[in-house]
């Protein structure tokens, strides 16, 4: 999918677009929501946990949702719920949204504080490799 620093490619769970969803605090990725599920047993020991899957919503598939009826079902309405929480409380999501909607196909922007991502980087060769 990527390399150990890049971002992932990872096909949003409503409409199937490629997410670059990053791996770490200094990649660079498309902007989405990441909802995490796992499972774990109660009532007796010792206790069995599922390994946690990723589900990536883009960032316009997110606010879509939030903004739109519930869906039927329990599990479905649970994870409404927390996507309207996100898109309620922050602002920047909404926008995001309305971003991605105006310019699709927009460069990829560092995040505010981030180091700078060695995968946008042009590679470069130095002049003393390059005399034999």
């Amino acid at each position: 999918m990527a390399d150990a620093d890049g971002p992932r490619i990872e096909p949003c769970r409503v409409c199937g677009r490629s997410v670059r969803t990053p791996s770490g605090i200094n990649a660079t990725g498309d902007k989405a929501i990441i909802i995490y599920i796992g499972a774990q047993t109660t009532g007796f020991r010792p206790r069995a946990m599922s390994k946690k899957q990723r589900l990536p919503v883009c960032i316009t598939c997110s606010n879509s949702i939030a903004t739109g009826r519930p869906p039927e079902g329990a599990f479905n309405e649970s994870v409404y719920v927390i996507l309207r929480e996100i898109v309620k409380n922050d602002k920047r999501v909404h926008d995001a949204a309305w971003d991605e909607m105006q310019h699709p196909h927009a460069p990829l922007k560092l995040m505010p504080g981030s180091k700078a991502d060695r995968a946008l980087e042009p590679p470069i060769v130095r002049g003393e490799l390059l005399a034999g």
